[in-house]
């Protein structure tokens, strides 16, 4: 009987030992997985950075430069137009009030 007592204290104490071992290592996950979930949520936050410009690049690669030149060089004669059209104003309402 004693003998099966002491396999049995022994045991226990293996069981113990095992125990701590294992809480110890769980700690160090539970640890080590908050680490990644913080260092996860970062990378999550780049990605969507990164989608964005992405996304900014494809729609300047649809603007036709040719196309834009046009519209500058539309909007620019429009401007001389007008403006000599305010000049061509200007003189006959000068000579209507002589």
């Amino acid at each position: 009987m004693q003998i099966r007592y002491s396999e049995l204290v022994a045991k226990n104490k293996r069981t113990q030992e095992d125990l701590e071992r294992i809480n110890a290592k769980n700690d160090q996950l539970l640890k080590d997985n908050a680490e990644l979930d913080e260092s996860n949520t970062k990378i999550d936050a780049q990605i969507e950075g990164l989608k964005q410009r992405v996304d900014v690049n494809s729609l300047l690669k649809e603007v036709d430069m040719q196309e834009l030149e046009l519209l500058a060089q539309n909007t620019d004669n429009m401007n001389q137009n007008f403006i000599r059209m305010l000049s061509n104003w200007n003189q006959i309402s000068t000579r209507i009030v002589q």
